[in-house]
Formats: C-alpha cells, sequence, structure tokens
C-alpha cells in the first residue's frame, strides 16, 4: 500500500473513478448521464478497492480528499455494481473518521448512514448549520 501512496498514484485512482468527461451541453438542460461502458464499471469498482485499502492509512486520507475524492465516492454510492458502492462506502468510512474531512463530506453530502459510521454526529451537525445560511 505503501508503494501506491509514495508513488503518487492516489489522484489518478480517484480521477479514474470518475470516469470519461460528460461531453459540454453548451447551455442546454442537463440530461441523464449515459450509462457507463462495461469496461469503465470494472476500472471503477477496481479503482475504489484500491482507494478503499489506501484510506485504511490515515496518511493516505489527505491526499483522497484533495483530489476530491469525496463527491465523486459519494457518486459512486449509485453505481450499479455492488462492488463498487461496497468500496465507495469503504473509503467515505474511512475518510470520515478524520475530524478534517467533515466539511468535506457534509458538502459532498454523503449520506447519514455513512457519516454515522465514522464520527459523532454532532460534528456533522455543526457543520450543516454553517452551510444553511
Amino acid at each position: 500500500i505503501n508503494l501506491i501512496s509514495d508513488a503518487g498514484a492516489i489522484p489518478a485512482l480517484v480521477e479514474l473513478c470518475q470516469g470519461p468527461p460528460m461531453p459540454e451541453g453548451g447551455g442546454k438542460k442537463k440530461k441523464k448521464e449515459p450509462p457507463v461502458e462495461a469496461d469503465m464499471a470494472e476500472a471503477q469498482a477496481s479503482a475504489a478497492g484500491c482507494l478503499r485499502l489506501l484510506s485504511l492509512l490515515p496518511k493516505n486520507r489527505p491526499p483522497i480528499v484533495a483530489a476530491n475524492g469525496v463527491p465523486i465516492m459519494t457518486k459512486l454510492l449509485e453505481s450499479k455494481l455492488e462492488i463498487t458502492r461496497a468500496n465507495a462506502q469503504g473509503v467515505l468510512v474511512c475518510l470520515g473518521a478524520d475530524d478534517n474531512n467533515v466539511a468535506a463530506m457534509v458538502e459532498a453530502k454523503v449520506p447519514e448512514y455513512i457519516t454515522a459510521l465514522s464520527a459523532p454526529i454532532r460534528m456533522y451537525e455543526e457543520h450543516k448549520k454553517k452551510l444553511v445560511p
């Protein structure tokens, strides 16, 4: 695991989880995202699995968050593949164990069933109050 993180692979793994870029809409209404191709779905599942293992070590959590990992993992919770959803949940639970990531998790609207597993609810409630005008 250290070899992967020391090589700087975390941002690339997070980017792989994001999938291909969406085509520009040119001001048109947002349409439902196209389905993920089978090969890309498998790549997302594998990358999320790597990130799940990496997130077990506290030193790897800040780079995952810095690479926009929280909203990307949150989006993967909607994947059709159970393994992808499970890996994304695992990453988010580990990230939530670090108090410094609570604000990012609230902002990304990580479901409460995940945040409740990883940090005291009071912390999330405090950050939610800050976001509501």
